[in-house]
């Protein structure tokens, strides 16, 4: 349910957008229905084991955004896309990995939207996994 209100919100943003941006074409590229529901359907697909932070599922997720990023041809935001980030749950410390991309203004390039992804989850609890979908795939799609 939460999905289908955030690809709503997404796809409304995109069309005010694409009402307000001289370049239409670039909205269209990074604003296709098609490709929002395509991604949040692989984030939250079994594939990526829930995406808990640190484990396998997750780094391919972090690669799968990485490499969506690059095929829209979004900059990374610093040398490269990756900001680490440490954390403690119940005394453990987990290592963690945001996404930043950057977008330049193409009438003011001094100006740019940042293109960021949270995209950890529960990940396998007692053999199910909790793939997300309601949160952070659609979130980072």
């Amino acid at each position: 349910m939460y999905w289908k209100l955030a690809i709503l919100l997404l796809l409304l943003c995109s069309a005010t957008w694409a009402q307000t941006t001289p370049n239409n074409a670039l909205s269209q590229k990074f604003f296709n229905e098609d490709d929002l529901i395509k991604n949040i359907k692989t984030l939250s697909s079994d594939t990526f084991e829930g995406r808990r932070t640190g484990s396998e599922g997750s780094k391919k997720a972090k690669d799968y955004i990485v490499n969506q990023l690059k095929a829209l041809d979004i900059l990374p935001l610093g040398k490269n896309y990756e900001q680490p980030f440490l954390f403690k749950h119940h005394e453990k410390q987990y290592k963690g990995t945001n996404i930043l991309g950057l977008v330049r203004g193409t009438d003011y390039s001094e100006k740019y939207i940042v293109v960021s992804a949270h995209y950890d989850h529960e990940g396998i609890k007692n053999g199910q996994i909790y793939n997300g979908a309601d949160d952070d795939a659609s979130g980072i799609s």
